[in-house]
């Protein structure tokens, strides 16, 4: 909690205060779980480099952007899905969308569909 306070009070990246707080953050640690548990590199790579962006040129690095955008998306909800913090004013949306390869019309087309996968996937994951 003190964490995510301190984020809200600075508005620096999430990131940025665990590091300061723990000499780590959730994607580093979300990925030596994923090492330990011997899940496909991919999933490792995505879990560990979320809040990574630059182009991909691999299809791991592709996912990756995936799921950055999804992380995005997710804190951009009304309400955020997310309760870790993370600030999506900070992040650069277009650029998000663009190395994902789908622009925000096609996530905007598809909104009803996704909240619907949404609300299907809180039957396995409590995620309100």
């Amino acid at each position: 909690d003190l964490v995510v306070a301190e984020r809200a009070e600075t508005r620096r990246p999430l990131v940025d205060v665990e590091r300061g707080a723990f000499g780590c953050d959730h994607a580093d640690v979300g990925a030596a779980f994923a090492e330990t548990w011997r899940l496909p590199e991919t999933i490792e790579q995505c879990i560990g480099h979320h809040h990574e962006l630059h182009q991909p040129t691999t299809r791991g690095e592709r996912a990756v952007a995936i799921v950055a955008l999804a992380d995005y998306l997710a804190n951009t909800l009304a309400p955020p899905v997310s309760d870790l913090g993370g600030d999506p004013s900070l992040l650069q949306a277009t650029a998000l969308h663009a190395t994902a390869g789908v622009t925000s019309a096609m996530v905007e087309s598809r909104w009803p569909a996704i909240c619907e996968s949404i609300a299907k996937a809180t039957v396995f994951v409590d995620l309100t």
